[in-house]
């Protein structure tokens, strides 16, 4: 048996280490890592030992340690301790569980936890054993172990900048600290229970950042095949009052996690194991990933990845490469802009999608009295059209474009430079990117749209629309994030010149996020992407209901809401529907509130504006609609938003005529095709259909300084459709 575990590692590790980094030792089995670095400037990992063929943690019988330069290449320094070594241990040995190592005028001191008892006795007899050399990796030697402590296992010793030691300890819910005599191996008093942790069950690790203690440790979630997760409190000092603070890894595919965190060479790093090795609960393998603070202090959550951080090296090229590209970035900031959403959504039978009238269709049916558009497009300058089902009234036949058209996204962009709107967030559902039919149409409306970006100098921006998402479908939107930002090079912008950026950094926007419509994905699931999104180098905007401050009416009744907020680079609510003309002006003190939070909190606000609202033809004649009032409606609320402050604006929605909010060119009332047991509507004939375009170009120009605007609507000569 224990040849054909030996015999599964060799294949495993042998294929991984080619393919992967993570876990970064593939040729035994480890647990339990202490990452510490040390006055030659390497970085030391110390992990205890599996033991084939798995059947608990008994036999773990022996310690090595491992140093690398540059978080790729580790080396085996070797066999520093086995249970044989230890004269007052267990005399079967085994049960060298999670160690540590620290470091005090001159010597290494090795902490590690071993039992006396013999047999079964071994729970209620374990020992917090000393081991020192002047070495950081060999010939350390057996001391002793740590009188006056309970029985309780994994070690953690923290020397703070005043060359103070500390020793934290736990196991069965319970967790102590206290400090150690000069000698690092007496207690100096006593130990005391660290107060404030919530859920502790074990693996205890300190560390300091910024003034701020930090204890991490594992708690006791054990729920639908997934165990451990990976907690942490903060305290202004190394013994507490600790204050909770949340989550920082999920459960991986071990039963147990244990880890440590540690800054190297400028970069935090968070150390861990999984069983991705061998499957098996009791033999697992260390790994390690970069981990990041928000700017309050907080830890983001840490994703487990198969390939690592990367070499330090070729991070610090990324980083310059990343850095001058910066400085040639075409949208630096969101800043003094003035976007609109993409659907991009629309499909025609004859344009190669597959998809039939996609989005124009209402339950399979593109026909009249049965649709789901309330606007008609204008197709006078599209290079490709396709005829419909649909007649005008003398009797020719209504046209519609297809957003798979090349042609289609170049005109709209098009029309974006001509009127002057900065530019459009590029939605991308997840509901549609799981199966090959949508991801296919949105891979190639992004590609013909990032190409038109570029032609015509505008800003692009993905979004993720989360509506329809699934829990776990997390991990196929960070994949789907992979995939697109080497495809567009979107860190670098080599290949996405006009790839809007914010706070130095290209941005990404999650949206969806709090509703109260009983979406399957939560918090969770939001939380996961967003450190997965940042921790990938990129800014995030989260989108959000109306009511997001107050957490009332559309909005989750749930803080963890502003938790995640004051993660994000910059928030965005979606007020569409939420007022009309006659309601807006009692609604307006809504984004003063809004700003003044964001303020305080370090979180940018983009508000929004909508043309008005229709949505009869998907829903009924009796449905809801907001008149646009020629104008008056939009304009209101550009003006709104300007006058309260706001540095950003978000329109909705460049070509969303199923709820009738495009700002696009739309056919005027005297021109809308027949449409028996429905209805249309039409823009005001004398504006032209291009009129929102320019309105909201108008809106550009007050955002990018131009003056002369006020509450009062911008005059406009009179324009045929």
């Amino acid at each position: 048996m224990r040849h054909c575990f030996i015999i599964l590692l060799l294949a495993v590790s042998a294929g991984f280490s080619a393919q992967a980094q993570n876990p970064f030792i593939s040729d035994m089995y480890t647990a339990d890592p202490s990452a510490h670095v040390w006055k030659d400037g390497r970085l030391y990992v110390y992990p205890s030992h599996d033991v084939a063929p798995p059947r608990g943690c008994d036999l773990m019988d022996k310690y090595h340690v491992y140093s690398t330069d540059d978080m790729v290449h580790w080396k085996d320094h070797g066999q520093v301790l086995e249970a044989s070594e230890v004269p007052w241990g267990r005399p079967e040995g085994g049960f060298m569980w999670a160690p540590d190592c620290a470091y005090k005028n001159g010597t290494y001191y090795f902490y590690f936890p071993h039992p006396t008892g013999s047999g079964k006795e071994w729970n209620n007899t374990w020992k917090i054993g000393v081991a020192t050399s002047k070495e950081p990796a060999a010939h350390f030697k057996v001391q002793g172990y740590i009188k006056g402590l309970k029985s309780m296992i994994d070690p953690c010793v923290f020397v703070d900048d005043d060359g103070q030691a500390y020793l934290y300890y736990g196991g069965g819910g319970h967790c102590e600290g206290g400090k150690l005599k000069d000698n690092m191996m007496e207690i100096e008093d006593s130990m005391q229970p660290m107060v404030g942790l919530q859920d502790f069950h074990e693996a205890s690790w300190v560390h300091k950042r910024n003034g701020i203690y930090y204890l991490s440790y594992s708690d006791n979630h054990d729920s639908a095949g997934r165990h451990n997760r990976m907690r942490y409190a903060t305290s202004n000092n190394p013994l507490g009052p600790w204050t909770y603070r949340g989550i920082f890894i999920d459960p991986t595919d071990s039963y147990t996690n244990h880890g440590s965190i540690v800054e190297y060479k400028g970069q935090w790093y968070a150390f861990y194991h999984t069983s991705a090795l061998s499957h098996f609960d009791w033999l697992r393998s260390i790994c390690v990933d970069k981990l990041f603070y928000n700017p309050d202090g907080t830890i983001q959550k840490v994703i487990p990845t198969t390939t690592g951080p990367g070499p330090l090296a070729k991070a610090a090229v990324n980083t310059a490469a990343v850095g001058a590209a910066a400085a040639k970035v075409r949208y630096p900031s969101y800043t003094g802009l003035v976007m609109a959403g993409y659907q991009g959504w629309f499909n025609t039978p004859g344009d190669s999608s597959g998809r039939n009238w996609h989005h124009y269709q209402h339950r399979g049916v593109f026909a009249p009295g049965s649709c789901e558009i309330d606007l008609w497009p204008d197709t006078r300058e599209y290079a490709k059209t396709y005829p419909t089902p649909f007649q005008y009234a003398d009797a020719t036949t209504a046209t519609a474009f297809s957003a798979y058209d090349a042609s289609t996204v170049q005109l709209h962009f098009k029309w974006m430079k001509d009127y002057g709107i900065d530019g459009v967030f590029l939605q991308r559902f997840v509901a549609e990117i799981r199966n090959p039919s949508g991801k296919r149409h949105f891979n190639t409306v992004l590609d013909n749209a990032m190409a038109a970006a570029a032609q015509y100098d505008r800003a692009v921006c993905i979004m993720y629309d989360l509506s329809g998402m699934q829990p776990g479908e997390e991990e196929l939107t960070l994949g789907d994030l992979d995939e697109l930002t080497a495809r567009y090079d979107l860190l670098n912008g080599t290949h996405s010149p006009t790839y809007l950026h914010h706070h130095g950094k290209p941005l990404v926007v999650v949206w969806g996020v709090g509703f109260n419509d009983h979406r399957r994905y939560g918090f969770t699931e939001a939380e996961t992407l967003i450190d997965g999104i940042k921790q990938r180098g990129f800014s995030v905007m989260l989108g959000v209901p109306t009511y997001w401050r107050t957490l009332g009416r559309d909005c989750l009744p749930d803080s963890t809401l502003h938790r995640l907020i004051r993660k994000c680079d910059i928030v965005a609510p979606w007020f569409v529907g939420r007022y009309n003309e006659n309601s807006y002006p009692a609604f307006s003190s809504l984004l003063t509130d809004d700003l003044a939070w964001c303020r305080a909190n370090g979180v940018d606000y983009a508000p929004l504006a909508f043309p008005g609202f229709s949505w009869k033809n998907m829903n009924g004649l009796q449905s809801t609609a907001i008149p646009r009032n020629r104008g008056h409606f939009f304009w209101q609320q550009i003006a709104g938003a300007k006058q309260a402050g706001a540095a950003m604006l978000y329109i909705a929605m460049f070509d969303e005529m199923n709820e009738g909010t495009s700002i696009f060119k739309c056919n005027t009332v005297d021109h809308l095709p027949v449409n028996d047991g429905g209805s249309f509507v039409g823009i005001d004939s004398d504006l032209g259909s291009d009129y929102y375009l320019w309105l909201a170009g108008q809106a550009a120009a007050w955002w990018h300084g131009k003056k002369g605007y006020s509450v009062n609507l911008p005059q406009r000569l009179p324009r045929s459709r």
